[in-house]
């Protein structure tokens, strides 16, 4: 008998799509983990630092952001500046022309089968305040979450009995937090 795994990518292509006339383009991000106003102003502090960003509108309510972007280097600072504040998250861009490839790497077990684990650690996670330790803590009802560190980068431990880690990362992905330096036992 066949048995097909299936791996996480080392590295996720994502396409950022820019005018191609003037250069610009505009980038809504969505799904991020905006769970409060202290949310909000950590993601708005992050992105006006990006060069090449302008006309930032941040909207924790619906867990979504928009901004203008100056042009393919100003959509590559971006999304690097999210992925280091410890931010997830979908983007949706206007219909242009011009694609910017982007590549960051994602580290996983391999989907399909998979050994059950104990523990899994996410390091430089998004968790600025309450509201988002709420918003994790709800993703893992059967399991035990703990907060490590100060600041708005954390690492977030999950313990319980026979957890799935590429459901575990999917439910944190899906919420807006970064699944990077991931590590399970």
């Amino acid at each position: 008998m066949r048995s097909a795994k299936l791996f996480v990518f080392a590295g996720l292509l994502l396409c950022l799509v820019v005018s191609q006339a003037r250069g610009e383009g505009k980038a809504k991000m969505k799904g991020l983990s905006l769970y409060s106003k202290k949310c909000a102003e950590t993601l708005t502090m992050v992105l006006e630092k990006v060069e090449g960003v302008s006309e930032l509108s941040v909207d924790w309510k619906q867990r979504e952001a928009t901004c203008n972007l100056k042009d393919k280097n100003a959509a590559k600072a971006l999304d690097k500046a999210l992925r280091e504040a410890g931010f997830h998250c979908h983007y949706d861009f206007d219909k242009s022309v011009l694609v910017v490839e982007l590549t960051f790497t994602k580290v996983g077990n391999p989907i399909g089968e998979q050994k059950p684990v104990q523990e899994i650690s996410y390091k430089e996670v998004h968790v600025c305040c309450e509201g988002c330790q709420k918003a994790i803590t709800a993703l893992f009802k059967d399991a035990t979450v703990t907060f490590e560190g100060e600041g708005a980068r954390r690492t977030v431990k999950i313990s319980g009995k026979d957890m799935n880690r590429s459901k575990a990362d999917k439910a944190m992905s899906e919420a807006g937090f970064s699944i990077k330096n991931c590590s399970a036992k």
